[in-house]
């Protein structure tokens, strides 16, 4: 846990140039998050201030420090990857923060919060203008561990010359967000025949009615449970889906693509295969 700072040697001595911490810094129209830095917001009563007052705004966190291309004058730019500190859990809640430096101190660009899993195979890396990050989001009809990567989508942001352009997120897991998808329509009771075939939709309805069935019984939302494990393969315009959750068992799920649009063509019960 720390903080980010820029020493310069404008004599014949090394000093501190710029600190993250500064206020000047923290308090940048738009960039409200970098507050959290400011060391006074790492005590733990931070976190416990009125509703008005944003928990993102508290620190301690912890990052690394990565070179971007420089703006079109030359003037050099960096990010800070930063995660918030927590007790426990393998699911964090981190920053990212561009900055540009003018010579005298550095100038924030932008700044957003995002959740990751802390072992996820992909980070943080620069792909030529491309900055991209690996980001955890949530599934609609399933659950996943702390220490899992879930749901995975990649953030990009093309860093420009004269600006930086927030590209949005892309699914990396696309076949389980279909399914997510249809297991969502079907306990819904929805239409779905434009996720899947209605042979797929008729396969599923058993389990799903007794999901909802339970669900309305208890008041609780109807839900397959926890993830346990899933695997791709892909030949050709079609892919092979296996997945196990909790509550909607083990299937193989047979996934053709037409037209650019996928569609789930069959569903394969497989009980309880490990």
């Amino acid at each position: 846990m720390g903080t980010v700072f820029i020493v310069a040697a404008p004599s014949d001595r090394f000093a501190i140039a710029w600190t993250i911490s500064d206020p000047a810094a923290s308090n940048a129209q738009g960039t409200g998050l970098l507050a959290a830095w400011a060391a006074d917001r790492a005590r733990a009563s931070c976190r416990k201030a009125p509703p008005d007052e944003t928990w993102l705004t508290c620190g301690a966190l912890h990052g690394t420090i990565g070179t971007l291309p420089d703006e079109r004058d030359g003037r050099h730019r960096f990010y800070v990857d930063a995660t918030y500190a927590q007790p426990v859990g393998s699911t964090v809640t981190a920053q990212l923060s561009i900055w540009r430096w003018t010579g005298l101190a550095a100038e924030p660009l932008f700044a957003k919060s995002y959740d990751c899993m802390i072992d996820q195979k992909l980070g943080t890396r620069l792909d030529g203008d491309l900055l991209r990050l690996r980001v955890k989001d949530e599934f609609k009809t399933f659950s996943v561990c702390g220490s899992c990567e879930g749901r995975q989508l990649d953030w990009t942001i093309r860093i420009g010359a004269d600006r930086i352009e927030d590209l949005g997120e892309t699914s990396a897991v696309p076949e389980l967000d279909l399914i997510d998808a249809l297991y969502d329509r079907l306990m819904n009771e929805e239409p779905a025949t434009d996720l899947a075939s209605p042979a797929v939709a008729k396969t599923l309805e058993f389990k799903t009615a007794a999901i909802r069935k339970e669900a309305s019984a208890s008041g609780d939302p109807a839900t397959l449970g926890m993830l346990w494990d899933w695997k791709v393969t892909t030949e050709g315009q079609r892919t092979k889906l296996w997945m196990s959750t909790d509550e909607g068992g083990t299937y193989l799920f047979t996934i053709d693509t037409a037209a650019g649009r996928p569609r789930v063509s069959a569903a394969e019960d497989l009980g309880g295969a490990d």
